[in-house]
Order: C-alpha cells, then sequence, then structure tokens
C-alpha cells in the first residue's frame, strides 16, 4: 500500500521529467548581431559607442587584443543599440549613470536600473522579441556602460552541443579560403566578394557561428581593423540585422578574443536547414575569418514535450555525425536508475517507519529538483577585480596604472550611479558604421583622418568606406 506521503514523492519525480527547464544564452556587446547607432566603435563615447575594456580603457592603438571585461560604452544623447531575440526572458547587464529609454516590441518599458542591471524581465511570452535601449541625456559626462544581454528560453528536452569546425567535412566552401591555422587551431580566412561558407543540419533548435577569436587566444594585431561587412542566409532566405541595417559588420578598433557572429534560436527540428555565412566586402583589403558552426540539436531520447519547445544547453560534444546513444540518453538513463532506486529506498523507509509507529517526517510535496533558470549571480562578473596594479574606477575594475591621469570620476546625482570614464575627447576616430555620404553636409573627412593616419602607422590601406557608403551598408553595427 502506498501511503500519500509515498504518493506525494511520486509525483514529485513525475513532475521533473515533465517540468519546463529554463536555459540562458549569453550574447556579449560586441556581437556584430548587436546594431549600434550613430556609431558601434568610436574614438569617444561622446562620439557614439566606443569599447572599452577594464585592463586597457579605451583603444589608442587599432588591431590592439583587448583585455579583461568589455562593455560598449557612450554618453552622446540620441546614441543607441537593438537586438533581437528568442525567448521568454532578457536581462541586459551594464551600469548607467545616465538617463536611457527601453522600447520592447515597439512599447516603452519603465526602467529600475541596477548596480549591473540595466533592465530585466522574465515574464515575456516566449517568441521573437525586439529591443531598442536609447541614451536620452544630454550631459556627456555621464556615461551608459553596456556588457552583455542574457537571453532565456525553456526547455523540456535535453540538447546536445555539436561543433563543426571549419575543417569538417560537413563544411561545404564556395569562392577562394585560404586555411590558417596556430597550435591551438585553425581556421579559414577569404577576401573574395560573396566567397561564404555553409552547413546543412537536420534535428537541432539553435545555431551559432564563431569567429577565429573563439580560439582564445591573439592572432595578428590588424585582423580586427581588417573585418568589415558580412551576411547570413538561413534555408536560402537573407537575415537581416534589426533596427532597419542591411548587413552585419565585424570591424572594431580592438582584437576582440570572443566574438559570436550568428545565433539563432527556435528552429524546427524536424526539418533540414542550411546556414550559409557570406563575405560581402568587395575589396581585398577586408577580409572575413570562419571558425566553427555550433549547432544545438535535440536529443529525442529526452523529448517530453513539442519538439519546437526547446531551448539551448551550455553542454558540447564532438563534431559530424553520431552513433549509438547519446550523452543525453545515457543522462536520461542515469537520471531514471537513480530516481527509481531513490523511490524505491523511499518506499521502503517510510514502510519500516510505518510499522514502527514512529512520527514520520514532515513533507511540503515540493519538487525533489528544481531547475536552474541560468542567470548570472547578482554580481557581474565585469565588477571583477581583473588587474594587479593601479587604483579602481568606479565600475569595481582596475584602471591601468598609465592611464590613470585620464580618469575622472563624474558629479554625483544622489538618483545616479557614477561612472568615471575618460572625459577628454580624443581625436575623432570612426571605424563602424556609415560615414557621411556626399550632400548630407556633414564632412566626409573629418572622420576619417585620424584613422586613416592610424592605418597607414600599421601600413594599412584606409578603409574605402571614407570615400562613400559601403556596399550598401545603412547601419552603423
Amino acid at each position: 500500500m502506498i501511503m500519500p506521503m509515498q504518493l506525494s514523492l511520486l509525483v514529485s519525480w513525475i513532475g521533473v521529467a515533465t517540468a519546463q527547464v529554463q536555459r540562458s544564452f549569453t550574447l556579449p556587446s560586441h556581437s556584430p548581431t548587436i546594431i549600434y547607432k550613430p556609431y558601434s566603435d568610436t574614438s569617444s563615447p561622446a562620439l557614439g559607442w566606443a569599447i572599452w575594456t577594464s585592463r586597457q580603457g579605451f583603444n589608442k592603438d587599432p588591431g590592439e587584443t583587448a583585455e579583461g571585461d568589455i562593455l560598449h560604452v557612450s554618453s552622446q544623447a540620441g546614441a543607441s543599440f537593438a537586438l533581437s531575440f528568442y525567448g521568454s526572458g532578457i536581462r541586459l547587464l551594464g551600469t548607467s549613470n545616465s538617463t536611457f529609454q527601453l522600447i520592447l516590441d515597439n512599447h516603452e518599458v519603465p526602467v529600475t536600473p541596477a548596480e549591473d542591471t540595466l533592465f530585466s524581465i522574465d515574464s515575456l511570452e516566449e517568441m521573437d522579441h525586439t529591443l531598442v535601449l536609447t541614451v536620452t541625456d544630454e550631459d556627456e559626462t555621464l556615461h551608459l556602460g553596456f556588457e552583455s544581454a542574457v537571453i532565456t528560453s525553456s526547455s523540456p528536452a535535453l540538447l546536445e552541443s555539436s561543433i563543426y569546425p571549419s575543417f569538417s567535412s560537413d563544411v561545404s566552401y564556395s569562392g577562394d579560403w585560404t586555411p590558417k591555422s596556430i597550435p591551438q587551431g585553425t581556421w579559414q580566412q577569404t577576401t573574395q566578394y560573396q566567397a561564404s561558407v555553409s552547413l546543412t543540419f537536420r534535428s537541432a533548435r539553435a545555431i551559432a557561428i564563431h569567429s577565429p577569436t573563439q580560439l582564445r587566444v591573439r592572432l595578428l594585431t590588424s585582423l580586427s581593423v581588417h573585418h568589415w561587412t558580412y551576411g547570413i542566409e538561413l534555408d536560402g532566405k537573407a537575415v537581416l540585422p534589426p533596427a532597419g541595417a542591411s548587413a552585419f559588420n565585424a570591424s572594431t578598433f580592438y582584437l576582440i578574443r570572443d566574438s559570436i557572429l550568428f545565433y539563432k534560436d527556435n528552429l524546427d527540428f524536424s526539418s533540414e536547414h542550411t546556414i550559409k555565412f557570406i563575405h560581402l566586402a568587395n575589396e581585398n583589403f577586408w577580409s572575413s575569418t570562419f571558425t566553427s558552426f555550433e549547432v544545438w540539436e535535440v536529443d529525442s531520447s529526452t523529448t517530453t514535450g513539442s519538439p519546437n519547445d526547446t531551448s539551448p544547453t551550455s553542454s558540447t560534444t564532438a563534431a559530424g555525425s553520431k552513433t549509438g546513444l547519446s550523452i543525453g540518453a545515457y543522462v536520461g538513463i542515469g537520471v531514471g536508475v537513480f530516481a527509481l532506486f531513490a523511490l524505491l529506498f523511499c518506499v521502503t523507509w517510510f514502510s519500516l517507519r510505518h510499522r514502527k509507529r514512529r512520527l514520520q517526517p514532515q513533507l511540503d510535496g515540493s519538487p525533489v529538483f528544481t531547475s536552474d533558470t541560468g542567470l548570472p549571480p547578482p554580481t557581474s562578473p565585469f565588477f571583477t577585480h581583473t588587474a594587479t596594479a593601479g587604483p579602481r574606477d568606479s565600475f569595481g575594475t582596475s584602471v591601468p596604472p598609465a592611464l590613470t591621469q585620464t580618469y575622472s570620476p563624474t558629479h554625483s546625482k544622489s538618483d545616479r550611479l557614477r561612472a568615471g570614464y575618460i572625459t577628454a575627447v580624443p581625436e575623432q576616430m570612426h571605424l563602424q558604421g556609415s560615414p557621411p555620404t556626399p550632400g548630407s553636409g556633414a564632412s566626409v573627412t573629418e572622420g576619417g583622418g585620424a584613422i586613416t593616419e592610424e592605418l597607414r602607422r600599421f601600413n594599412l590601406a584606409p578603409p574605402p568606406a571614407y570615400h562613400g557608403v559601403a556596399n550598401g551598408v545603412t547601419n552603423n553595427g
């Protein structure tokens, strides 16, 4: 005979098997899938957006490897960024002592920034969403810093992450690609206009494309300033960035060691898909590099709900085809065996205690296991002390000693945080985004002179974008 308490425990175990499990995906601020306006990388936050690192501050030498935590910073009223995502929640990590507006799915939403969070919501309908953040403060001594977006979605099934590297036989190339290698890994590089790389796959929920910087090693110092625009096709259809952009832009002054070129969730795992990465710059000065495709595949042995109600996890497996039982299957079997033994043990234990007429412990009937939301802890990683010397700025990170004279705290306001970014505006440089067009009333060479000199110092040709709009690109990120 099963006692009520034993039945409650059994229901709890069944509930574990059918409950939705939340999973998260972190999109860094430097991913080209996020569109910045008016510029995504400049020499000063007063000119649009500038990349700032916890080790070096703002960039002074194009091609320098970014060290420490990376943020996009702006103090310009009207500067904005936009991103599209699929999920039920999103958290924007960063900090600000300036005011800003946030539009979610074409509706303005109230914002109450915390120490390390610009905005957070976890009650959205699980679907596609678009978010736009705009700086509204006219005071250029106040700054907003954006680090990453943590996107949450639900999954009733285990998912397996498969890596398809550049040398995989499953990866197809079109055009001229040159293999590159270092002891830590290999990648492919091209300068040919419309050269592409593609992958066909099925039984998958999500996919991501990585650049060679995902190897977490130092590459050529000129690699980042050589990058420009690229396109994505999914199942034969062009994937456009948000905010009216016509192409993705991979150029930065810093060499960024981690880069997610594209990410897509909520794929129909019952269908076959083809993803294509296309180099769009039409001059040899610009290059595109490719390291791997990452595909999150649904483990059918653990699926308990609708195929499209799944989401990627952080597990990783070998690339290519699989044989035998998957890792998810082994995990499912292990969990099932453990649950069975635990249930038998509990039934036996409760029966013995009942026979001895001893007082049974109180149980609340809550699930034995609770799913982890995957959200980061209350303190963001970029508040960690990342340097060995130098005074700490208001973000809590350490400022390099060589740059301390250029940092000064902003004036305090009772209802705002302090930023403490560089307040002096260096010589103007714009690498990303649309340059001024003839007849617009703006000087075409105003922002190009400094970067041209920088490129000459590195023996690089000046970017053609400073003489007009490159490839019809209308985005700034």
